[in-house]
């Protein structure tokens, strides 16, 4: 079994973005790339987490997006979206 890491992604520069660009890809080929621009709001939302697994050499293999919002019963309500964990594992 290999190990990882599972964290919440808080920062992001080329690298990250291409490794998820990469996945997304492998979650449907139809999804255009997204931009550096869109990963950084994204990640700077307090209604959106997206948590990736890294392996030992801390590449992304692995992803999940949480998007939270309260509902008017004074709850919160999350989504499970983009999970999605790279194919060679």
């Amino acid at each position: 079994m290999s190990n990882y890491k599972i964290k919440l992604l808080s920062k992001t520069n080329t690298k990250t973005l291409d490794e998820i660009n990469s996945l997304l890809f492998q979650l449907d080929p139809t999804i255009l790339s997204i931009s550096i621009e869109i990963l950084r709001k994204i990640i700077n939302s307090t209604t959106t987490f997206v948590f990736i697994a890294t392996n030992t050499a801390d590449e992304i293999i692995g992803m999940i997006t949480l998007v939270s919002f309260p509902k008017l019963e004074g709850l919160n309500k999350t989504w499970i979206e983009d999970l999605v964990v790279d194919e060679s594992y």
